[in-house]
Order: C-alpha cells, then sequence, then structure tokens
C-alpha cells in the first residue's frame, strides 16, 4: 500500500483534532472542578451521582429527624414530670383537706390553690414545641385544652353539690384518628 504525504498531513490533523478536543474536555472538567458537566459526558456516573446526592440528602433528613424528635420527647418528659410534680401537690391538698379538722378558711384557701393547680396543669397540657401542641393528638389546629366559662346565669359552684357542666377546661383538639387493625375503634369520650 502506497502512503502519499497527502494522506500523512490527513492523518496528523486528525490527531491533532482529536487532541485538541480531549485538551479542551479536561480544561471544561478543570475549571469546572467537575468530572462531568454534562448528563451526556457519562450517564451511567451521572446516575451514580444523582443516587449519592439523593442518599446524602436523605442522610440529612434523618439526621433532623432526630434531632426533631429528641427535642420533642426532651420536652414531653420535662412537661410529664411538672404535671406529676402539680398532681401529687393537688393529691397531698385533696388527702389534707379530707381530714375533718380544718377549719372552713383552711379548706377555701385549699380549694383556690387546687384552681390555681388546675389552671398549670392545663397550661402543661397546652405546651409546644416546634409550634406543635404535644398533647393535641394529630391535629395542629389549635391549642389542646381551653377555658371555659360557665352558662349565662348559673350560679357559681359553691362545692356543695357538683354542677352538671362545670366551668373549667375541655379538650379542643380531635382525639386521635387512628385505629388499631383488629379493634372497634372507641367513640371518643367526652370532656
Amino acid at each position: 500500500m502506497r502512503v502519499t504525504n497527502q494522506t500523512m498531513m490527513h492523518s496528523a490533523q486528525r490527531s491533532l483534532q482529536t487532541n485538541l478536543v480531549r485538551l479542551a474536555d479536561l480544561q471544561d472538567k478543570g475549571s469546572g472542578q467537575r468530572a462531568i458537566s454534562r448528563p451526556s459526558d457519562d450517564p451511567a456516573a451521572t446516575a451514580d451521582s444523582m443516587r449519592v446526592r439523593a442518599d446524602l440528602r436523605a442522610n440529612e433528613q434523618y439526621g433532623r429527624n432526630i434531632t426533631n424528635g429528641e427535642g420533642w420527647l426532651t420536652q414531653l418528659e420535662s412537661t410529664m414530670g411538672e404535671s406529676k410534680r402539680i398532681l401529687d401537690r393537688a393529691n397531698d391538698l385533696t388527702l389534707r383537706a379530707s381530714n375533718g379538722s380544718m377549719s372552713q378558711n383552711a379548706r377555701e384557701a385549699t380549694a383556690i390553690e387546687i384552681e390555681s393547680l388546675r389552671g398549670e396543669l392545663a397550661s402543661q397540657a397546652n405546651m409546644t414545641y416546634g409550634g406543635r401542641f404535644l398533647f393535641a393528638g394529630n391535629s395542629d389546629a389549635g391549642s389542646a385544652w381551653a377555658r371555659i366559662s360557665p352558662s349565662p346565669g348559673a350560679a357559681p359552684w359553691s362545692g356543695v353539690s357538683p354542677p352538671t357542666r362545670p366551668s373549667g377546661w375541655t379538650r379542643t383538639a380531635p382525639p386521635c384518628s387512628a385505629a388499631v387493625p383488629g379493634r372497634a375503634a372507641r367513640p371518643p369520650s367526652s370532656p
């Protein structure tokens, strides 16, 4: 086979063009600090890269969820501890007041303190974390407990006979709607 000068020149030109394309590609990758500048450069590596990025985002979300859960549980533990302290104090006051040796003034003072404890307990029931109420079930609409006022014209309760619907606190959040498989759902209890 005969090799002419023109064939050698075309071959050298083709090699120069190939090397220039490779040099431009390497310069592009070097300036952008990326191995893949376009998905068409390497589709398989692009898919792997996208999968790794999705895994990184998922891991970051898992970390945020863990931090949120730990904060939620810490707030819940604190609230439950404070609620227990309030209930223990109300129990002590009730036991002390059940003794017949207390004067009427002491019983009234005890009733006032128990009413105050009731308000503290309701404020504990309305504690929030991250803008969500701890004890509102699956509802984010409003507070878990709200104060209700007595019906107009009703006499205040003196403690002798309990009223049919006392003023105080009532649950405003709907009960949790999640049903246990295989078990009939319970009707919500009245406040």
